[in-house]
């Protein structure tokens, strides 16, 4: 998977304004793992499993009561393949085009998020079905204003409230070109760094002190770890030992992500303090062992497990309200053919809704800008609609 070493090593070079003068090639560090090449489909399939244990939690949370992560590893995936993509245009233009980036973000996540609340609030119009969104529900959704709804309020819980971490997100969209671009030359791995740990200290000090379960998991300040992990990960450029010691050892996040499953809800403590923290590290851990062709990443380039992650984003839209809906409706099967159902719904969102604007922001960017190099362009394709 390896790419043309100039440019991801001058891209490294300019933001984190680090020599290489004297190391020795045992320990010299390596370029960032987000430059290191083309297109990786064992992301997908990161983002195919996410999606599942996610609506596996929604699903049948007494059997899954861990799968809250899923959510955490959307947010490291987001938050590495944004950033590497920000330092990437920093490099070669020596500035972030913020209006285009917010442009470019909406093509990708808007078009199907207004589709998904027109037609639920369209049936809550028609149905008697309880629990369904209102309009307020909806102009929280659309607002991506959830997360804020439910940190600090008591806002109900219905077949909308998934949309807090798009809202999550969306808000670290709105502010991270303009803190990267300050950044640039200052050694933002340190500055990142220090934005994780603190995070998380502000998250066991609100826990410590009796604060809402709510207020932790929902909220921006507390939540927004492993979306910074993954931008720490899209930048740093780990030594070469330390980085084969991470791709020898896949087993240890993979064993730590399957405890956390069948281990805690979202709403203990042990969750709420440690667990977002080991999530969000395991993740991380894991970008970095698929980077390399091993049986980890195979595994995770399962044709299928793809595909998930292709339309997850339409899945995850979808299925909470969707399986809402099958549980008043289909008690005995209703998981079962709520999740058939939104994957179908998920497919058409994908081919009908998502893909048009996808191919629209592409020709925008070729005909209004330079072309960016191959590999970036290629792992620009594998950007999520994101999501949680």
């Amino acid at each position: 998977m390896l790419a043309d070493e100039n440019f991801p090593t001058n891209c490294t070079r300019r933001l984190l304004a680090e020599k290489d003068d004297g190391v020795e090639s045992n320990t010299k560090p390596e370029p960032a793992i987000f430059a290191r090449g083309k297109y990786q489909p064992s992301l997908d399939g990161m983002r195919g499993v996410a999606v599942l244990v996610v609506v596996a939690v929604h699903a049948r949370p007494d059997y899954l009561p861990g799968g809250w992560i899923g959510v955490d590893v959307f947010f490291v995936l987001s938050g590495y393949l944004i950033t590497g993509l920000l330092a990437a245009e920093l490099a070669q233009s020596g500035r972030v085009d913020v209006p285009r980036f917010y442009f470019s973000r909406s093509l990708r996540l808007v078009p199907a998020l207004w589709a998904m609340l027109a037609a639920l609030l369209a049936f809550s119009l028609v149905s008697s079905a309880a629990d369904q969104p209102t309009l307020k529900d909806t102009g929280v959704a659309f607002a991506y204003l959830m997360n804020f709804a439910l940190a600090y309020g008591d806002y109900p819980k219905n077949g909308l409230a998934h949309t807090w971490s798009l809202a999550v997100e969306q808000q670290f969209y709105l502010i991270w070109p303009l803190l990267l671009s300050l950044l640039i030359g200052r050694r933002p791995t340190r500055w990142i760094g220090a934005a994780i740990c603190l995070c998380a200290a502000w998250r066991w000090y609100l826990v410590a002190s009796g604060a809402p379960a709510d207020r932790v998991y929902f909220g921006l300040d507390t939540h927004i770890e492993p979306i910074l992990i993954g931008s720490w990960l899209a930048l740093v450029r780990l030594p070469v030992g330390f980085r084969k010691l991470l791709i020898g050892a896949p087993f240890v996040p993979l064993v730590a992500l399957c405890i956390m499953l069948f281990a805690s809800r979202n709403t203990s403590p042990h969750a709420l303090t440690l667990g977002i923290s080991v999530a969000g590290l395991a993740t991380a851990w894991l970008i970095v062992v698929v980077s390399e062709r091993n049986q980890t990443s195979s595994a995770l380039s399962f044709g299928p497990l793809v595909w998930l992650g292709k339309i997850s984003y339409g899945f995850y839209l979808w299925h909470l309200p969707v399986i809402l809906l099958g549980h008043g409706i289909l008690p005995r099967w209703s998981n079962a053919v709520s999740i058939l159902a939104c994957i179908a719904l998920a497919g058409l969102s994908h081919r009908y809704i998502e893909a048009p604007f996808l191919r629209l922001k592409a020709t925008l960017r070729s005909s209004n800008r330079p072309a960016r190099p191959w590999h970036v362009e290629s792992l620009a394709a594998q950007l999520p609609g994101s999501l949680r």
